[in-house]
């Protein structure tokens, strides 16, 4: 008797949406520093292969309470300026560092590497003035052009020879190059010279004074390579099912994901020359609508100069199929070459970490934030040089997988949620009622 009643129950408070898939596929976010009000992340390959959704609305970013945080999808052509510099972690290093008994180094990684906790132990009694700094680089994928060292004004004069090390690994450790850190004061004038070239590819760094000791450094600031006003053009690759037709060839082929593509190219194997249409629709029964044509695609010889150049189509096109037709009947299979640049994804950093991206959802779909005027906001609070700071994906993580992109078969829920309810209702009244007859 009470199973049936719990059951009743549980039918009456089920959510509609209680078996809808979740999303597909997961790629863990990390952030190039913490404590930054916006992130920017560019999106990949993979994400592009993973998200169903025509518009790519099925690419959300949820904090570590599974709530979405707002986030908008941003052009190649309208990114948004990610910050040029960002802090550093530093740690000073002891006098006598060489000796390893006399210090040690303790680090917490995670899945993607990052490097949560670096500290220096020091197991002598006497300390002393650092002669030097460890700098951890290891969040930052995009290029480092240089460091920017600051320290107060009172220690100068200063003229000091620095050494710049490197490592990937916090076991090698190389020169990597020299500097000078200069802070000289005579008649209200300064000169200053704290900016060091460093090795862009290292995750660690040392600078340490190549005699003596370093000034006490209260900050390191890493300055990034300027963004490129114009992404570079990535190629998808497809190979298509040719149709052999007496007046034409028609080849067909699947754009494996919702690339934003602007371009297109074809690959012949052989010299040849033939004049193709190209089209495209996103469902098997949608009519083709022309993207380009009539097209002269050639290959004499196979270098570039000798190849027909790749056309420019009419705004972003993320269509699933793609269709070349020649005007004539004619062997050639050409490879379809897509051109794409990839996007940035810009989220607020709402909620606290880590995030996470996820994409793949038959029905789930991101809520648009106005990011231009979120920018605006953020720097009228920060200030005016403020840009979001860098984040990069880790690896993808299945989670729903395939199923997550398959729309449930539609059922009439309601019906069948009143008829169960009836039945079960009919069969607890009447189980009450045998109940009270025996007695």
């Amino acid at each position: 008797m009470r199973a049936l009643t719990f059951i009743v129950l549980i039918l009456l408070i089920l959510p509609a949406n209680a078996f809808a898939a979740d999303f597909g596929w997961a790629w863990p976010i990390a952030p190039s520093r913490d404590e930054s009000g916006a992130y920017l992340v560019e999106l990949s390959s993979e994400v592009y292969e993973a998200t169903t959704d025509s518009r790519v609305g099925d690419l959300i970013v949820r904090n570590a309470k599974g709530e979405e945080v707002p986030s908008a999808l941003m052009p190649a052509e309208n990114v948004v300026e990610r910050a040029g510099s960002l802090e550093l972690p530093l740690f000073e290093l002891p006098p006598q560092w060489e000796h390893h008994n006399l210090w040690t180094i303790s680090r917490e990684t995670r899945t993607q590497g990052r490097v949560e906790r670096v500290e220096t132990e020091h197991l002598h009694s006497h300390t002393g003035p650092p002669v030097g700094v460890l700098v951890d680089a290891s969040r930052v994928r995009d290029p480092i052009e240089f460091l920017e060292l600051e320290w107060s004004p009172d220690h100068a004069p200063l003229d000091t020879e620095v050494i710049i090390e490197s490592s990937s690994d916090f076991e090698t450790w190389h020169e990597s190059g020299r500097g000078k850190l200069v802070d000289l004061q005579a008649e209200n004038e300064r000169v200053l010279l704290n900016k060091l070239s460093v090795d862009r590819s290292q995750r660690y760094l040392r600078v340490r004074a190549a005699k003596g000791l370093l000034v006490p450094v209260l900050s390191v600031r890493a300055h990034l390579a300027p963004q490129s006003e114009d992404p570079e053009w990535q190629w998808t690759r497809v190979v298509g099912d040719t149709k052999f037709h007496p007046k034409y060839t028609e080849i067909i082929y699947t754009n494996p994901g919702r690339f934003p593509v602007q371009k297109a190219d074809i690959e012949l194997e052989e010299n040849s020359a033939a004049r193709w249409k190209l089209e495209s629709r996103d469902s098997l029964d949608a009519p083709w609508r022309y993207r380009a044509g009539s097209w002269v695609g050639f290959n004499l010889g196979g270098d570039v100069a000798s190849r027909s150049a790749a056309r420019e189509l009419e705004g972003v096109v993320r269509d699933r199929y793609f269709r070349l037709t020649s005007d004539a009947p004619t062997l050639d299979q050409p490879t379809l070459l897509l051109g794409w640049q990839p996007e940035t994804l810009v989220f607020l950093a709402r909620g606290q970490g880590p995030y996470e991206l996820l994409a793949g959802s038959h029905d789930r779909r991101r809520i648009n934030a106005p990011v231009p005027e979120l920018v605006s906001t953020l720097k009228s609070h920060f200030g005016e040089a403020w840009r979001p700071l860098p984040a990069y994906l880790g690896p993808m993580e299945e989670r729903e997988g395939e199923a997550a992109s398959v729309a449930p078969v539609e059922v009439e829920k309601t019906p069948w949620i009143l008829w169960s309810v009836l039945v079960l209702g009919c069969l607890l009244v009447a189980g009450i009622s045998i109940s009270l007859l025996k007695r």
